[in-house]
């Protein structure tokens, strides 16, 4: 599963940024603790449904960074819910937190993590990606891909 897009002047160490609609560029929707989430964020911000019982093995992250902030070191964050009809809240459990991201100048930055243990799920599960700046000195305007693979079980 591929997604993308742009978080623009993005000045928070404590807000994790989602997409706003799946393959959406805007990753405008925040939540300061995605443990759990409303039911609205739940349905907008996802990225995958998963189709059967399956375990992510990489993250691969392609970044560019620019603006007074561009070298402020973030992170991608994988999640999964299982979500139920009519569920008020969804809570989110951690699958992986990305290698630390710190963006150069006019540099691609690229990050290919594996991933071996604690990324199962089943079929029916929600998969959520967010990115968080670890600290900030500025706005930073951010442009990337995220690919998450795995295999089914």
């Amino acid at each position: 599963v591929t997604s993308g897009g742009y978080k623009t002047n993005n000045n928070s160490a404590t807000l994790y940024y989602f997409n706003t609609y799946p393959r959406y560029a805007v990753w405008g929707s925040s939540d300061n603790s995605p443990g759990t989430i409303s039911s609205l964020n739940a349905a907008k911000i996802s990225t995958w449904i998963a189709d059967a019982d399956a375990k992510i093995t990489n993250l691969r992250v392609n970044l560019y960074a620019s603006d007074s902030g561009l070298t402020d070191p973030l992170k991608f964050y994988i999640y999964k819910a299982t979500i139920e009809n009519t569920d008020v809240n969804a809570d989110l459990t951690l699958i992986h937190t990305s290698s630390t991201i710190t963006p150069v100048s006019t540099q691609l930055m690229v990050i290919s993590d594996n991933i071996t243990s604690g990324n199962t799920f089943d079929e029916g599960d929600t998969i959520f990606i967010a990115l968080k700046k670890d600290s900030t000195s500025g706005n930073s305007d951010l442009f990337f891909t995220v690919s998450i693979s795995g295999e089914y079980a």
